[in-house]
């Protein structure tokens, strides 16, 4: 665990599912408070990476990530599991128990980029204003870069080393990636949706040769 993370460095998220699959292997119930215990251990001490817990009544008997990444405090990225329940076991089917793990890696890695970001060039992304419209959020040129990545992680898991013809074939790849499909709504036959799949396409590229993204990119 002393390589998953950097003072400078960006997550990897195949590393956190790593972890994580191994960690909740065996595991058919689970709580709130046991994912928090687990994800904290499987963090280095000094990862800059708080963990807290949200009440959100949509998510019975489910959970939910949010991530967040504040410059201004000591632990700057903050991931939060949302739940109905902090102590209530429920059980952690098969397709829930995948979902939370890259739900989690994902998100550890998307902020990780901002974090990454700030550090290169000394601001914040425009982004963390609350009410900015969604359209002009995924439009940010740093929230661009940091789907990229989490897209093509995700199509990589999926379709492996085929991934990159896949893309090929949008309205198919959609279907299996939320991010993607949201760009797809908002901006198809745009250039900013073409923006998108070319970051797409560098970013698998480098998944390809080990890199967690194209770090020039960034």
């Amino acid at each position: 665990m002393q390589n998953l993370f950097t003072d400078n460095d960006i997550i990897d998220p195949n590393r956190v599912i790593s972890c994580l699959s191994e960690k909740l292997n065996r595991t058919e119930y689970l709580s709130t408070e046991d994912l928090i215990k687990i994800v904290r251990m499987i963090l280095p001490r000094k990862s800059g990476i708080k963990i807290t817990f949200q009440r959100a009544r949509s998510a019975k008997d489910c959970f939910m990530v949010n991530g967040y990444f504040d410059s201004e405090v000591p632990k700057d990225i903050e991931l939060q599991i949302c739940c109905s329940s902090y102590k209530k076991r429920f059980p952690l089917t098969p397709g829930l128990k995948k979902f939370i793990i890259e739900d989690i890696a994902d998100t550890l890695c998307h902020e990780s980029i901002h974090r990454k970001q700030f550090k290169l060039r000394g601001k914040e992304s425009s982004t963390t204003d609350t009410g900015i419209a969604e359209r002009d959020y995924y439009l940010d040129p740093d929230e661009m870069f940091a789907f990229s990545v989490n897209i093509a992680h995700n199509l990589h898991r999926k379709f492996g080393k085929t991934a990159v013809k896949k893309l090929s074939n949008v309205k198919r790849v959609i279907k299996v990636d939320s991010y993607l499909a949201d760009y797809y709504f908002w901006f198809y036959n745009d250039q900013p949706f073409r923006r998108m799949l070319k970051l797409i396409f560098q970013n698998l590229q480098a998944i390809e040769k080990g890199r967690v993204c194209h770090r020039s990119l960034i």
